[in-house]
């Protein structure tokens, strides 16, 4: 009777531990799959900071005349054939003065008929509607990232309304 129970205990502990050895494989796999959703997360995060920065430098750069000199871009009563040049300037602007991981593109769009400056909304003295109009751009910035070939982007589009005298 003793060495049949010898041989009971040598496949009960046998079958402990190789379900305590898929229970640790288990653990590890659950464990590597989380890693990998939070890299994700932080990949994500990172780029949308590299974008409303690489965004902002950009509406920062125009303000302050570093893209072009003599003139504010949004000023600028053009179509967007004509706008692609300075959208060009813009994000060479920014990646010459800002460290960027992730290289953003810049698009502007004008919002109005044939880029022509039309009456503006918000300004409704008499005086204001004969000698001020408005010039509406769209200025928009994708920025990839992603851990294969920048797969995935992040857009941020602004709107811009700039009075202009006639």
């Amino acid at each position: 009777m003793r060495s049949y129970q010898r041989g009971f205990a040598i496949i009960f502990a046998l079958v402990i531990m190789v379900s305590v050895t898929a229970l640790g494989i288990a653990l590890m796999s659950s464990s590597t799959l989380d890693s990998l959703v939070s890299r994700v997360a932080v990949d994500r995060m990172e780029a949308e900071h590299y974008a409303e920065s690489a965004h902002s430098a950009a509406l920062f750069e125009n303000v302050n005349r570093k893209v072009q000199p003599t003139k504010n871009v949004f000023t600028l009563s053009l179509p967007d054939e004509e706008l692609k040049p300075f959208a060009k300037m813009i994000g060479e602007r920014v990646q010459a003065t800002y460290d960027q991981k992730q290289k953003s593109t810049f698009q502007l769009t004008t919002r109005t008929e044939n880029g022509l400056p039309t009456t503006c909304p918000h300004s409704n003295a008499a005086s204001s509607v004969q000698q001020i109009q408005c010039v509406y751009l769209e200025l928009k910035s994708t920025t990839k990232y992603g851990p294969f070939t920048n797969i995935h982007d992040i857009e941020i589009v602004t709107g811009i309304s700039q009075e202009i005298k006639k």
